[in-house]
């Protein structure tokens, strides 16, 4: 929220000095929507009573918040960069497992974010149609990625963070343009986004306040006694786009 409406100040700011820049073709935008899995990735394994169940997604569904400057070389071909902040999906699980001849039922929380950096170019049918389709492709950086995983049994709480490192990947984008007046245009697009992450290290907290830091790597020598194996969690995602552009 913090994001969209200094992007709202920036627009109204830098439309005093439009006049002397339309012709360069900048412009601003704040966009959000909706992103769900491309694919079906275990990223969660749960035990019942009859077994075992997998829940399939990525950690890059939810609903994206994000702001983009573009700059127009002509009226076809152009660049942007964009920023957007992830507020991932919250997922619930029950889980029943057997011990000692005893029943027991946990119930686990898990969340996730990330920020990403995407640059990338803009090839568009033209910007004298009131429709006007258009591509967007480009690379994705992502900084402080998170999951963080919230599990209470009957014999506690146990909180789980993992976190740490940087992750890049790619976006493709298609979309159309429609025009709403000489400066504003309403876009509307499917995005597009494959990106891997591999934690740098997870944090364990216990309702007592004890904390256990792990820390992984790619590679791990056989003598190591304070590293574990990195695993590479997906952060993809395919879903809709909807954002408001004004042109100076």
């Amino acid at each position: 929220m913090k994001k969209a409406v200094s992007a709202i100040l920036f627009v109204l700011f830098a439309s005093a000095f439009s006049n002397q820049i339309v012709a360069q073709g900048f412009s601003v935008g704040i966009n959000t929507g909706l992103a769900v899995s491309p694919g079906n990735t275990v990223i969660y394994s749960f035990s019942t009573l009859s077994g075992v169940e997998n829940e399939k997604g990525t950690y890059g569904e939810g609903f994206p918040i994000g702001i983009t400057a573009g700059y127009m070389f002509n009226e076809h071909f152009g660049a942007d960069l964009s920023f957007s902040y992830l507020i991932g999906n919250k997922r619930d699980f029950s889980q029943s497992y057997s011990f000692g001849g005893s029943s027991f039922t946990s119930t686990t929380t898990l969340n996730s974010s990330i920020v990403r950096i995407m640059p990338g170019v803009k090839v568009s049918a033209g910007s004298d149609l009131k429709v006007s389709p258009y591509g967007r492709f480009g690379l994705v950086a992502g900084l402080s990625p998170k999951v963080t995983q919230d599990t209470k049994d009957d014999s506690g709480e146990l909180n789980v963070e993992v976190s740490g490192g940087s992750t890049f990947g790619w976006y493709g984008a298609f979309g159309v343009g429609i025009q709403l007046n000489a400066r504003l245009t309403l876009n509307a697009e499917l995005l597009l986004i494959n990106q891997n992450w591999g934690p740098e290290k997870a944090t364990v907290t216990d309702e007592d306040g004890n904390v256990i830091v792990v820390n992984f790597a790619d590679e791990v020598p056989a003598s190591s006694t304070d590293l574990e194996l990195k695993e590479y969690v997906p952060f993809s995602s395919i879903g809709l786009n909807i954002g408001i552009v004004y042109g100076f």
